[in-house]
């Protein structure tokens, strides 16, 4: 099983490194479960210069980084999502 964990910590980081931007989804429900892996790859993707989208709402300290673009949900996404392409 720990072998299995951290093939998949790994793949998440690489994944980062590859990635053009990272999305976060952080609705008001999610304070209250999970692990908290959405909060270290959002670190992991400011440490690494990555342009980060939260999509819900702030619930940790880097969220309040300048950097990250908070957004409401769905179709903001879309909308900053087609404005950053063209």
């Amino acid at each position: 099983a720990a072998a299995r964990l951290v093939c998949i910590a790994s793949q998440d980081l690489e994944d980062i490194d590859s990635a053009d931007m990272v999305v976060v989804f952080n609705p008001d429900v999610a304070r209250a479960i999970g692990r908290g892996g959405r909060h270290v790859e959002t670190g992991y993707a400011l440490a690494r210069a990555k342009p980060v989208i939260l999509v819900g709402v702030r619930s940790n300290v880097f969220h309040w980084l300048p950097d990250v673009v908070l957004i409401d949900g769905w179709e903001e996404l879309i909308d900053t999502l087609q404005r950053r392409v063209e």
